[in-house]
């Protein structure tokens, strides 16, 4: 008897050793191969960063460049029988093309180079890319079901370790069969997750989540692909559920042709979105327009776009550089296309390469001839040229920055008698508290320490002084630097060997350098009227230095 259960245990090692080694031909290495404009655009940037000073985001656009690795799972069509693998678009989002490795082991590498993104979706993190017709490993199922709270699940991908992609099979638990986050529907579609506990890594970005067949327990079958990873908590995963990868390969992927009106279509989407979010514009925008735009002509733009547009932009930046990139473009191209009329022309006036990999779409702009051009760009008509539209000469028409940012401001001051300065009749030092109601409208309060000197009597007063202003402001952007003129009035009271209260008018202008995003360092000088001596008209000159948050 203990034969019997000896060689039955040998026999499920076997049975499992063999249905692991399955698993492995059929979950990959993903490396994509980014656009030569995406990497151009990063090496440029990375020296225009480095010659500024900032070295350590210098060194990171640099390294983007290299690119990096993900995972997929092979997956067979059930109407063309044609393989793809099935990843994260996030993975793929800047490939021009993609390298594909099978590792039966560590050393045993099989790459299949210039595979293509076979197409994307817009509004799920998912892609499939194309395999070529002579790969013949086989395919992971689907899962007819999406798995309950506290089953068995598992996970199998290539996260990194060091510089290079290291096979991982791990175990957990569903923890939350749906799972919902308003801030991941945003960038992952409006879906449910399957959030779970089996261990996922960097790298592990579109490897399988699976489950173990119910009739075979050696087969492993697909219920999500694995997206997300919550650092701040522990053994918090979550995966987009089959369902929706299996909606994603029924759309794209067992369609045998592309509908003769779609770059039509695609083209009147995007002319109508011109009153819409710039963001929706965004997946129009070819990789390839990327080309058009100088680095030093992205640190122009992003420092004349409203503040809400530049964060928006700086935190996709900091995820993805090329992304943040392609935001600033399609902002700039909606901008444009607002100050304009712009329409399709009938279909018989448009170029008929509706199933080429490029296309002209003629339109109307402002009821003169324009063309569109687009190209075919993982799967999807992109935008690449508009005829009314240079991003080389594209630059805000106005050097009013309507969107300074630097809401509170803290200063101190020196004021001095401007009619004698070598013998000050008024010497007072100060600190000031600003606060901007909008880019043009201030309010101050501040408060001063120091003494007057009348030199015909050789009399001295001390005085303690406190005032409020409000005035206006206008700032003008000078490249990295703000002039900001000045013009208000204010009311103020003195205490000390003399007691009174007073009205004048105040003018003057800052000159402010950005510390960063949101801090600033400036310089400034303020004229008053109204005399701190009675019955003495004057004008004092005010110097000081602060601070702008």
């Amino acid at each position: 008897m203990r034969k019997v259960y000896s060689l039955l245990v040998v026999f499920l090692l076997v049975m499992s050793i063999q249905a692991q080694n399955e698993l492995r031909r059929k979950v990959v290495v993903v490396r994509p191969v980014l656009y030569d404009s995406s990497v151009d655009f990063l090496l440029g940037f990375s020296d225009l960063l480095m010659k500024e000073g900032y070295k350590e985001a210098a060194r990171f656009l640099k390294d983007y460049a290299k690119g990096g690795f993900g995972t997929g799972f092979v997956y067979a069509d059930s109407v063309t029988g044609k393989k793809y693998v099935i990843t994260n678009r996030h993975v793929v989002a800047l490939a021009q093309s993609v390298t594909i490795e099978f590792r039966d082991n560590e050393r045993n590498v099989s790459s299949y180079k210039d595979c293509p993104v076979a197409i994307v979706d817009e509004d799920i993190d998912l892609a499939a890319i194309a395999l070529p017709d002579n790969v013949t490993v086989g395919s992971l199922r689907f899962a007819d079901e999406t798995p309950t709270e506290g089953r068995d699940v598992f996970t199998a991908g290539y996260p990194g370790l060091g510089d290079n992609p290291s096979w991982q099979f791990g175990k957990g638990i569903v923890s939350n069969a749906h799972f919902y986050d308003e801030e991941l529907s945003k960038v992952g579609g409006n879906t449910i997750l399957i959030q779970h506990t089996a261990q996922i890594d960097a790298g592990s970005s579109g490897s399988p989540l699976l489950i173990q067949s119910a009739t075979d327990k050696n087969e492993y079958l697909v219920a999500g692909i694995n997206t997300w990873k919550a650092y701040a908590r522990e053994n918090a995963n979550f995966a987009i559920p089959t369902s929706d990868i299996r909606v994603f390969c029924e759309k794209y992927l067992s369609s045998a042709h592309i509908a003769k009106d779609d770059i039509r279509q695609r083209a009147e989407t995007f002319v109508g979105l011109a009153e819409q979010d710039y963001k929706e514009m965004v997946p129009f925008i070819a990789y390839d327009y990327i080309a058009s735009v100088a680095p030093s002509q992205f640190d122009s733009w992003y420092k004349t776009f409203p503040t809400n547009v530049r964060k928006d932009i700086m935190r996709q930046f900091r995820n993805n550089p090329i992304e943040g990139v392609r935001m600033a473009l399609a902002y700039a191209v909606r901008e444009k296309m607002r100050t304009k009329k712009i329409s399709i022309e009938p279909v018989d006036n448009n170029s008929d390469g509706n199933t080429a990999e490029t296309a002209e779409v003629a339109m109307k702009c402002n009821g003169k001839p324009a063309t569109s051009k687009w190209i075919k760009e993982q799967g999807q008509w992109r935008l690449t040229e508009l005829s009314f539209f240079r991003p080389k000469s594209y630059l805000s028409q106005s050097i009013i920055d309507k969107d300074y940012e630097y809401m509170n401001t803290l200063s101190f001051s020196y004021t001095h008698n401007l009619l004698n300065i070598g013998k000050p009749l008024v010497s007072m030092f100060g600190v000031s508290y600003n606060y901007m109601f909008n880019a043009f409208v201030v309010a101050e309060i501040n408060f001063k320490k120091g003494k007057t000197f009348l030199p015909e009597s050789g009399e001295r007063y001390k005085m303690d002084i406190a005032g409020v202003s409000i005035g206006g402001q206008l700032p003008l952007a000078l490249g990295k630097w703000r002039l900001v003129p000045y013009l208000g009035a204010y009311y103020k009271m003195a205490i000390g060997d003399v007691f009174r209260d007073y009205i004048g008018l105040s003018w003057g202008a800052d000159l402010v350098y950005p510390l960063g995003q949101v801090a600033g360092v400036f310089v400034g000088v303020r004229y008053n009227t109204i005399p701190y001596i009675p019955g003495r008209f004057n004008l004092n000159q005010e110097l000081y230095l602060g601070f702008a948050l």
